[in-house]
């Protein structure tokens, strides 16, 4: 396996399973999708967590590998660091029924765009640093091919996720005082595919 595999865990989401309707996206009133929303990214925290796991045990004498596995080893916990907070929040906005919708969402796109400036330059100097160890490009271009793939996907991530906002407060709006929201209100004003969306948009992670 290749030594840079573990820092791209992050890219890794879990398998679909059914959806069922609950309370949640910081209304309170039942969205079909939700479920499904909370497995990915439950499963997403998981892969993030992995990416700090990526230690390598050599032996004394291999002073190029050992500097490598502490610069890939830094590049996983930076991940883990700066990603971690995104996935619990999708996590817990698949049940949050708080109606604090503005500062619900608002966390969520400052934790995108600063998972986006980590690999969009905030780990430049460790792959300078690995690119000079190991005497070859190889592996920065590996990175450098993951992490151009994953600020798409994190672009589509921000986008679905804003939808989501939108449609939740057209909701939040149209109920005005009645709590909880009435299902019928929901379906007019949250389509399944806003939902889908952004379902779809944490899977993806998975395929990058």
């Amino acid at each position: 396996m290749r030594a840079f595999c573990f820092a791209l865990t992050i890219l890794c989401a879990v398998q679909s399973i059914l959806a069922y309707p609950r309370p949640d996206f910081a209304i309170n009133g039942v969205v079909s999708g939700s479920a499904t929303v909370k497995t990915a990214a439950v499963g997403l925290s998981q892969d993030i967590a992995d990416a700090g796991k990526g230690t390598v045990n050599l032996t004394s004498g291999y002073t190029v590998l050992s500097n490598l596995s502490t610069s890939l080893q830094f590049i996983g916990d930076e991940i883990v660091r700066v990603a971690a907070p995104l996935a619990s929040q999708l996590t817990n906005l698949s049940t949050d029924n708080s109606n604090q919708i503005e500062t619900t969402y608002a966390a969520i796109n400052t934790s995108i765009i600063q998972f986006d400036a980590l690999i969009s330059g905030g780990l430049n100097s460790t792959i300078t640093d690995i690119n000079n160890t190991a005497g070859t490009d190889y592996i920065v271009k590996q990175f450098a091919d993951a992490f151009k793939n994953t600020k798409l996907t994190l672009s589509e991530l921000i986008k679905a996720v804003d939808q989501l906002k939108s449609d939740v407060g057209k909701a939040r709006k149209a109920a005005g005082t009645t709590n909880p929201i009435p299902s019928a209100i929901i379906r007019a004003n949250i389509p399944a595919k806003t939902v889908n969306n952004v379902i779809t948009a944490i899977r993806n992670l998975r395929a990058r």
